[in-house]
């Protein structure tokens, strides 16, 4: 099984390098982690989503069709955003 573990990749290989297990290995590790970052990433934004109260999955976003969408021009951030409400600092 590979590592996981980010290994800095070689980038001065020169036309008469040969590729080594070691080199294998590093690939293939390499691969793996970013593997792992990406499988992490749905999980990690369902948590973001579950411990919020106006984040939704684009699923539901796209199935409901009685929430209105809303979007402002603002200087400041509203004290308590709505689900639907999208808005722009113009002030910034």
């Amino acid at each position: 099984m590979p590592s996981t573990q980010w290994i800095e990749p070689v980038t001065d290989w020169e036309q008469s390098d040969a590729i080594s297990d070691e080199d294998f290995n590093r690939i293939e590790g390499n691969i793996a982690h970013l593997k792992a970052i990406h499988d992490n990433l749905d999980t990690d934004v369902d948590t973001h989503i579950t411990n919020t109260t106006i984040h939704r999955t684009a699923e539901s976003i796209r199935t409901d069709s009685a929430t209105p969408l809303r979007i402002e021009c603002r200087t400041s951030d509203p004290a308590a955003p709505q689900i639907g409400q999208i808005w722009m600092r113009t002030d910034l």
